[in-house]
């Protein structure tokens, strides 16, 4: 670890800079997914319908799926 890199000492701090990553990677990760805006199909904020059946094989926001 630098030298220089803040680290935290409280437990408040801790659960911060982690909510932190997380939600950069988050963000990352769902404007990955969105279309392009120059697109012109009007659909900038849908997801890309093209899934493996890797991850459609045991989807776990379906209930009993």
């Amino acid at each position: 670890m630098p030298a220089n890199e803040h680290v935290p000492i409280s437990l408040d701090e801790v659960i911060s800079e982690i909510a932190a990553i997380l939600a950069r990677g988050y963000m990352r990760h769902r404007n990955g997914r969105r279309i392009a805006p120059d697109s012109g199909s009007g659909a900038e904020h849908v997801a890309q319908v093209e899934e493996s059946d890797a991850f459609t094989e045991k989807r776990l926001d379906i209930p009993g799926h």
